[in-house]
């Protein structure tokens, strides 16, 4: 979709910085922590990203990874400058932060709410590791909205509530000889995509705060590809 393209080019340099080390951001503690724990590297950071899932569609995680892509490149020119791997930093941090970016949009919220988004997805994370008699139980959550292909694809498992069931991606996947594509089907979408929950059932008041969101710095410019000349032939 053109407005998440707007809005991961907008986030760009400050993920990069913030990969880079050059900004600050509370996600590279976290990571960091993370890893510290030991392990295969590239086992932690998918661990990673599965305890703190942020809950986007899987086609708009196909629409991030140009970006990642062209970030690992430009990390991995000067890796001595970097405290994690160029590889984890990337899949990890970069990766994490860019799903952020399109919930906020799902959530139709701004950057200066991104610090928010990421504190309650963080929190979520980090309630489902606690054993069953530590849990504090969770004041605000995040829900997506599942879209009408995948309410049907719900409705065909036999789940009631098809609004809320939005895994069903991966019955999908599962299960691709019981999916039938159709050319040219409108996407309706009459309500954001993803919405927030509270305990108590009353509307989300969004804090105000002063820490800057995943925007700004230089325009973002697409890597450029090189075709190599055709040889001339005599």
């Amino acid at each position: 979709m053109p407005i998440f393209n707007a809005a991961l080019d907008d986030a760009f340099s400050s993920i990069m910085k913030i990969a880079s080390g050059s900004r600050t951001h509370p996600i590279i503690a976290k990571f960091i922590d993370w890893l510290s724990k030991g392990g295969n590297m590239l086992k932690k950071t998918t661990d990673f990203r599965m305890t703190y899932e942020v809950p986007i569609l899987p086609g708009d995680t196909a629409l991030i990874e140009p970006y990642l892509i062209d970030m690992q490149r430009r990390l991995s020119r000067d890796p001595s400058m970097l405290t994690i791997d160029p590889h984890a930093l990337v899949f990890g941090v970069a990766a994490f932060l860019f799903d952020l970016v399109v919930l906020r949009n799902y959530l139709e919220r701004g950057p200066k709410d991104d610090i928010t988004i990421y504190n309650i997805i963080i929190g979520a994370g980090d309630h489902s590791m606690q054993k069953a008699e530590n849990k504090v139980p969770l004041t605000s959550w995040i829900i997506r909205r599942s879209t009408l292909p995948e309410q049907a694809l719900a409705a065909c498992q036999g789940v009631n509530d098809t609004v809320a069931s939005n895994d069903t991606w991966r019955f999908a996947l599962a299960n691709p000889e019981c999916i039938k594509f159709t050319k040219d089907l409108p996407l309706r979408y009459d309500a954001p995509l993803a919405s927030m929950i509270t305990d108590t059932g009353d509307v989300f008041v969004w804090p105000e705060t002063n820490v800057s969101g995943l925007t700004g710095g230089p325009p973002y410019e697409q890597p450029q590809i090189l075709v190599p000349r055709p040889k001339r032939r005599c």
